[in-house]
């Protein structure tokens, strides 16, 4: 996928254990209270957040409809089964996808998605309950 992409991921990992860790620390400090720390921590990760989305968006060598599923996985999405091979999308992903690009969700609906659309962000196997065919993705979209 390269190597700046593969970067930026390890980062997200290490700014949310980083931010757990200060939570944590945060927490029993008895000059704060509770709403407070929240709203920092809060802060952090929205902050944390549009600082990696930005930074992927500069990096990525393709757009999502573009990649393979080797790509795809790196990147967090799962399958949802053998027999149905979509490719579920993780959350944090979904701003990433452009507008038209066809998906379907686990119920086989299919749809195509708009900048506009609400979509529920529940989650499976840590990713929500639309994706992108296996097959779509490696024909390009």
């Amino acid at each position: 996928m390269g190597n700046k992409v593969e970067k930026i991921m390890c980062r997200v990992a290490k700014r949310m254990m980083n931010t757990g860790a200060r939570a944590d620390r945060i927490e029993g400090d008895e000059d704060l209270s509770r709403a407070q720390t929240e709203s920092m921590i809060t802060q952090e990760l929205l902050e944390n957040y549009a600082d990696i989305m930005r930074q992927l968006r500069e990096h990525l060598p393709k757009t999502i409809p573009e990649m393979n599923d080797e790509e795809l996985l790196a990147l967090g999405c799962r399958y949802w089964s053998e027999d149905e091979p979509i490719l579920l999308i993780p959350p944090w992903l979904w701003p990433l996808i452009p507008g038209d690009t066809p998906i379907r969700t686990i119920s086989g609906e299919e749809f195509r998605k708009s900048e506009e659309d609400w979509v529920d962000f529940d989650t499976r196997y840590g990713c929500m309950a639309y994706g992108l065919l296996s097959e779509e993705v490696d024909a390009g979209g």
